[in-house]
């Protein structure tokens, strides 16, 4: 993967691969096939920084230059000859760069080292932000009724994974004492069973297991009559009916008297 050093992003590929990456791309007495050169790097699709994390990004983009035969470029020594498998490799290479980070600015003559550089420093600043984000999301969700356990769990999940990746074993602590505050005078048991869980999936488990059974509790039957629970529609007519009867009953007996 790649892996930073005090100034630059270094390649971290074994030196035999990219030594004979490099006799390869300044090889001028082979003939190279420049349209299976350019379908060899554009076969990887390696999707954008946006669409995964720069960890998972760096480990497809190593596997894509290990391939493609090209991963002397990204070393920091320099080139002395200009031959067209180079030429081509270059070219191909910082459309690629410039594709799968939309948002990083470099210039045509940077090398490819300090664009890597430029790469990792505007993921790193955007996933900061996705992180902040997550965090105050979570932060601002209260519980204040078990009925909404299933609507809070399908909210937190994928945030929860975004501070588990960048936060590890922190990410827990923060869960637990979030959470366990808010169900101690809700449902004790799930608060105590919150705060003993050991990962955030394991905690997610305990709240998503406590909506399913809120979920599956069938609900007080409504009377359709009246609009008022606890009693079956027929009952509720027989006895308006009844009612209705005894009143016509009493009015037949003032008017005779």
């Amino acid at each position: 993967m790649i892996a930073p050093t005090a100034s630059q992003w270094k390649v971290d590929v074994h030196p035999s691969t990219i030594t004979k990456s490099r006799d390869w791309l300044s090889n001028v007495e082979i003939e190279v096939d420049l349209k299976d050169l350019r379908s060899s790097i554009l076969d990887a699709k390696l999707p954008t920084i946006e669409e995964i994390t720069y960890s998972e990004w760096a480990e497809l983009f190593q596997d894509a230059i290990i391939i493609s035969k090209t991963s002397a470029l990204f070393d920091t020594a320099e080139w002395k000859e200009k031959t067209a498998q180079l030429v081509v490799a270059q070219k191909i290479w910082r459309q690629e760069l410039a594709r799968c980070a939309p948002l990083t600015i470099f210039e045509k003559d940077d090398t490819f080292s300090s664009i890597l550089t430029a790469i990792h420093e505007t993921s790193k600043r955007a996933e900061d932000m996705l992180v902040g984000r997550a965090l105050h999301e979570i932060e601002a969700t209260k519980v204040t009724s078990l009925k909404d356990m299933s609507n809070i769990v399908a909210y937190i999940r994928p945030r929860i994974t975004m501070l588990n990746l960048h936060m590890g074993d922190s990410t827990i602590v923060f869960l637990r004492l979030h959470f366990h505050w808010q169900l101690l005078p809700l449902d004790s048991a799930l608060a105590k069973a919150v705060y003993d869980s050991k990962t955030p999936n394991e905690l997610l488990k305990q709240l998503a297991d406590r909506a399913t059974v809120i979920k599956t509790v069938p609900a007080q039957s409504q009377c359709n009559y009246c609009g008022k629970a606890g009693h079956k529609e027929k009952v509720c007519m027989k006895k308006k009916r009844d009612e209705k009867k005894e009143k016509v009953k009493q009015e037949g007996d003032s008017s005779e008297d």
